[in-house]
């Protein structure tokens, strides 16, 4: 298949559940948050903002817990389908109540062309890698130094794969602007 959510299950089934849209958890009673971009959606540096009350009362009133830690969701939800598709999943009441997070713009080198979707549109396993890179270097301080490299490991030799089997400029996932 196409989907790069299953590298994220393979590489940490422990921390990773994959759940095939309608038959999906209710994320409302849980300490969640959505991962996708848009109107409604925060920065990291807003939510860790919000817990330390730096928001300037820019946040709504479920991130202004002064008993949270810089962060307070205990579980990060991604959304894996065609752009098209996600539109439609994120207006499901177990979702569109969520609190949603934005990741840092990021260029996409996935391979699969995207008819009129921009190279900042992620492939999922792109966006759960920037995920964590942003969460280390935000919410935890930290240099990052390749914690996370590894989660792309199954989508870089299907990078390589594909690119021992096409010509790079060909690919119109890489000629478009």
């Amino acid at each position: 298949g196409k989907s790069t959510a299953v590298h994220a299950a393979v590489l940490a089934p422990r921390d990773v559940q994959i759940y095939t849209f309608p038959n999906i958890p209710d994320y409302t009673q849980e300490k969640a948050i959505l991962v996708f971009p848009g109107k409604g959606s925060f920065s990291l540096e807003q939510i860790v903002a919000s817990t330390l009350n730096e928001d300037n009362g820019v946040l709504p009133e479920e991130l202004k817990n002064e008993q949270c830690s810089k962060f307070p969701y205990t579980k990060i939800v991604f959304i894996d389908s065609t752009w098209n598709q996600c539109y439609g999943m994120v207006q499901d009441n177990r979702l569109a109540g969520l609190p949603r997070v934005e990741i840092s713009s990021r260029n996409t080198i996935f391979w699969r062309y995207q008819k009129g979707k921009p190279k900042e549109y992620l492939a999922t396993i792109e966006a759960i890698y920037y995920f964590l890179v942003d969460f280390h270097k935000i919410v935890l301080k930290k240099d990052y130094r390749g914690d996370y490299d590894n989660m792309l490991f199954l989508f870089k030799f299907m990078y390589d794969k594909i690119h021992e089997l096409y010509d790079h400029n060909s690919l119109r996932a890489y000629t478009r602007d």
